[in-house]
């Protein structure tokens, strides 16, 4: 007991000290032990009682503070994942391709389709030329585009194109 616990004034009871009695309490706060006269009454004292909700409330408010901060360094990470997603044109390229594509395995679209929506041609995993035709394929991931000397580019799948296999 330290000498804070000796100068808190305490709620005496009119009865003898008895720990079998069912009037008999410890106060959670600081151990202190005592009999009560009302049967409610869990703390030693109303400072007790002040003093254990104060440090319960000091503690979730902690708590709460610190899970703030893992979600704001959480969402700082999202959004530093976005930027570095928006400014790799290669990903934006793909993502770009993925969900113009959709669940299709082709699509037919014109070629300023893509150059409007952003799609940087010069950024791409590999380029070929399928043999024995006019027609270039760009690889982007796991998606391709294929254009030859019409107005018309076709976005599909790698695994569509046996030959970059």
């Amino acid at each position: 007991m330290n000498v804070k616990n000796l100068l808190t004034q305490r709620i005496e009871g009119a009865y003898m000290m008895d720990r079998t009695s069912h009037r008999y309490r410890k106060c959670p706060n600081d151990g202190h032990e005592f009999m009560t006269n009302n049967l409610s009454r869990i703390y030693c004292s109303d400072h007790c009682a002040d003093e254990f909700h104060n440090q319960k409330k000091k503690m979730e408010a902690e708590q709460l503070q610190k899970k703030k901060a893992e979600q704001t360094l959480e969402i700082k990470e999202i959004k530093q994942l976005d930027t570095a997603i928006v400014t790799s044109p290669l990903v934006g390229n793909i993502h770009l391709i993925g969900a113009t594509l959709g669940n299709k395995q082709f699509l037919k679209v014109y070629k300023n389709y893509l150059t409007d929506k952003g799609l940087d041609f010069g950024v791409y995993d590999h380029k070929f030329r399928l043999p024995g035709t006019e027609l270039n394929v760009l690889t982007y991931g796991p998606y391709a585009i294929a254009w030859g000397y019409e107005d018309y580019i076709i976005l599909t799948y790698k695994k569509n194109i046996p030959w970059i296999q």
